[in-house]
């Protein structure tokens, strides 16, 4: 792969990323500023936050079923989501409506549930389907670069979709917000039981420190 990802969260002083009130504002502006060109969602992850915010799921309408007109000079990114179970039955208009990404490409599998897959097809949404029973995520990266081009992805998922990319070797740079409280114990951290041959050398890049406390650190891998 040509492309960089970017790892990408908030978490606390023991390193959860979840148990505590993100600072969505100052998140999002921080992934907007590497100008990504996709971000990686995890299925988890996109379905918690409808039900967070989202008090009832919006209705689909007739032009939900149509894929939206993309103009030469959208700067928006793609948002590109593994979802092998579909999880995500019924929810993708939601983010497609949101007015932050150009459209939603969903990543499945061989033996994803065909309801799933014909809900794609009626809706128009792009995917790409490698591996059988779970994603082949690698192979599904590589399609979406030839497809649609190089470019940064940044991450915006949790420990599973972090674990893959990092056990792959796929991981370029990490950002993370880190937030000053330390959450109770049944809260993993984020980078947990990672099955790496060796250790990953870091090098700074970046310290910064935000309002409320927050410090955002940027590392690359050497």
């Amino acid at each position: 792969m040509k492309s960089e990802i970017i790892i990408h969260n908030q978490v606390s002083l023991n390193g959860a990323f979840l148990g505590f009130e993100v600072d969505m504002e100052k998140y999002y502006s921080i992934i907007n500023s590497y100008h990504p060109k996709f971000i990686l969602m995890g299925s988890n992850t996109a379905k918690s936050g409808i039900e967070t915010y989202y008090e009832n799921t919006p209705v689909e309408s007739p032009d939900d079923f149509r894929k939206p007109a993309i103009e030469k000079s959208d700067q928006r990114p793609y948002w590109v989501v593994p979802d092998s179970t579909g999880k995500l039955l019924g929810l993708l208009h939601v983010y497609r409506n949101a007015g932050y990404c150009k459209d939603v490409i969903a990543i499945i599998s061989r033996n994803t549930p065909k309801e799933y897959k014909q809900y794609l097809h009626e809706r128009n949404y792009d995917f790409i389907s490698e591996g059988y029973d779970k994603v082949d995520l690698e192979k599904c990266l590589n399609i979406l670069e030839s497809k649609y081009g190089t470019g940064t992805i940044v991450t915006d998922g949790g420990r599973q979709l972090v674990k893959k990319i990092f056990e792959l070797f796929l991981v370029k740079e990490v950002s993370l917000i880190i937030a000053p409280l330390i959450t109770r114990r049944k809260y993993e951290p984020l980078l947990y039981n990672l099955n790496l041959p060796q250790n990953i050398q870091l090098k700074l890049n970046s310290f910064t420190e935000l309002e409320n406390g927050l410090i955002h650190l940027r590392y690359i891998l050497e």
